[in-house]
């Protein structure tokens, strides 16, 4: 839901270590998925879609998350 998704970026988004990567899920498959993650403030500002997913990154993406996003993503 909306909630659980804004609850857990607030949460869990300032514990990720500069240059650091968030991967969230069903990002394209649910409105209040992509709702919560496009209005907030939390994450890091640069998004890489990834199928069903989006990442949010502040620098260039890590080597091993681009490999990550190579692989067919439903």
């Amino acid at each position: 839901s909306y909630d659980a998704v804004r609850s857990d970026l607030r949460n869990w988004a300032p514990r990720v270590d500069p240059g650091g990567v968030i991967v969230i899920d069903d990002y394209r498959n649910y409105d209040e998925v992509a709702r919560a993650v496009d209005e907030s403030a939390e994450l890091p500002p640069r998004r890489t879609r990834a199928g069903r997913m989006i990442v949010a990154h502040s620098d260039d993406l890590p080597a091993s998350a681009q490999r990550m996003l190579r692989l067919p993503w439903g």
